[in-house]
């Protein structure tokens, strides 16, 4: 994610909108060459590659631009993988022999390194490689050129304005599964409608509006947005506060924007979601678990719930099942409202205990299950039964 500084400058501010500073066309000659800086240092140590990028371009560059598309560069590098023995253990054995035994350097390191069975180029290789300016620089998984180098600086200015708003509202239309699912694992604070056929409008709250757990939920905010360039059409508006001002400024971002389209999204496997499915099925026999139903309407809302679950002997007998992520109390109170308005099976709330993103003490009602780390099975069949007798 950008330093706030360089993301600061890597927008305008025109009225109340923020303008950002993509990188286009225009800049990729000097891409090109701040390219061939990071080149000419690999296989050298990272404190080389911090000087070079740090050094002035033949080419004119637009000081913020180039700050960006230099963070984004360092953001995409990885490093070598050194093989051979612990560096804590090769300097050790070198420092131990230097201090024991007289002798000029190049026989010192000779011996050293046969005694620690590598070559000496290995030795002096692999001596500081686990510090981080010392690590040596390999070539990154994208494969770089002006265009990459430019998409990949774009969408680190957007995800850096998304990580960073107070709210945010996005419509989408086309593949929108991958997005609510990524919203749904993420365990963001949101609600999800549908304001005409086919187009889904989510509602996000942001990190700036909570109290605990910030920097976690920056990122898994964030993480929406590869999965937004995989829909067919979407606009995003987010709502960022301007530093040291109660202000609000809007950030939008839609389908065109040149921040690159099918982007390679990562997401959390669903561990707690499986556990729970193991733990049911083994536990309530007499049940179906059905994972990750369609949305259910519930007045303007829809509800996407992670189970459905079913008795197997008489179908009628249903409820549905959502584990909720980060929370607040009022987020949960307006759940429930919203449940109160749509012809719904009894839907059960597990709320995680460890992401209380607020003080507050959460409303009372029968079909909320509280949990720390795993979902008790039992409990949650005992919530069903009760629900079914009243």
């Amino acid at each position: 994610m950008l330093p706030r500084k360089v993301l600061s400058s890597s927008a305008s501010l025109v009225g109340h909108e923020l303008v950002p500073r993509y990188l286009g066309e225009r800049d990729y000659p000097w891409l090109r060459e701040l390219i061939e800086q990071y080149r000419r240092c690999l296989g050298r140590p990272r404190r080389e590659l911090n000087g070079a990028l740090q050094r002035p371009l033949a080419l004119p560059s637009p000081k913020s631009k180039r700050r960006v598309a230099a963070c984004t560069l360092l953001a995409l590098s990885r490093d070598e993988e050194v093989k051979g023995p612990d560096p804590v253990l090769m300097r050790r054995a070198l420092f131990t022999a230097a201090a024991a035994r007289r002798q000029p350097a190049p026989a010192l390191w000779g011996e050293v390194a046969a005694e620690l069975g590598v070559e000496v180029a290995a030795l002096e290789r692999g001596l500081f490689a686990d510090l981080p300016g010392e690590r040596l620089l390999a070539e990154p998984k994208l494969s770089l050129s002006p265009i990459s180098l430019a998409q990949e600086s774009n969408f680190a200015i957007a995800s850096g304005m998304v990580a960073r708003a107070a709210r945010l509202s996005i419509e989408a239309t086309g593949d929108v599964r991958g997005l609510l699912r990524c919203a749904k694992v993420e365990g963001l604070i949101a609600s999800v409608s549908e304001p005409a056929p086919d187009t889904v409008k989510l509602e996000v709250s942001g990190p700036f509006a909570l109290f605990r757990h910030t920097q976690l939920y920056r990122r898994a905010l964030a993480s929406l947005l590869p999965r937004l360039t995989w829909c067919e059409r979407f606009e995003l508006t987010a709502q960022c506060p301007l530093r040291g001002s109660t202000t609000k400024v809007t950030f939008r971002l839609k389908s065109g924007d040149p921040i690159g389209v099918g982007r390679q999204a990562t997401q959390r496997d669903g561990a707690l979601e499986q556990q729970f499915a193991r733990d049911f099925i083994r536990h309530c026999p007499d049940w179906n678990l059905i994972p990750e139903p369609p949305p259910l309407r519930a007045g303007q809302r829809l509800i996407a719930a992670d189970f459905v679950i079913v008795h197997r002997h008489d179908p009628a007998r249903r409820a549905l099942l959502e584990i909720v992520g980060f929370w607040t109390p009022e987020y949960v109170r307006r759940k429930l409202r919203e449940l109160e308005a749509g012809d719904l099976p009894p839907l059960i709330l597990c709320i995680d205990e460890n992401k209380a993103c607020s003080e507050g003490a959460l409303p009372s009602g029968a079909r909320l299950l509280r949990f720390r780390r795993r979902i008790d099975a039992r409990a949650v069949l005992a919530l069903i039964e009760a629900e079914a007798a009243t």
